[in-house]
């Protein structure tokens, strides 16, 4: 996560998990090892502005067309949930 810390939790970075999409949300695309303490306590990843970069990151490291190909497959019920972009 950057912070320097252990990572212990998995978070969903751009899409929360919503059990009843959790086939859309459950993929390496979406989620981050992070600190426990910064996840549960601080909520510190819950922001606009760190699901941008974690986006940013997943581009360098994916690719894009991958990205892209995550975010179309979403169902349109989901579509505003994306305030990352």
């Amino acid at each position: 996560c950057g912070c320097g810390k252990r990572a212990e939790h998995a978070h969903h970075c751009l899409i929360p998990n919503l059990k009843r999409f959790e086939k859309y949300v459950n993929t390496p695309l979406n989620i981050a090892l992070v600190n426990g303490a910064e996840h549960v306590q601080q909520k510190k990843f819950d922001t606009q502005e760190w699901r941008k970069e974690f986006y940013r990151q997943n581009v360098l490291r994916y690719g894009q067309p991958a990205m892209d190909a995550w975010i179309e497959s979403l169902p349109a019920k989901m579509k505003h949930r994306i305030d990352w972009l």
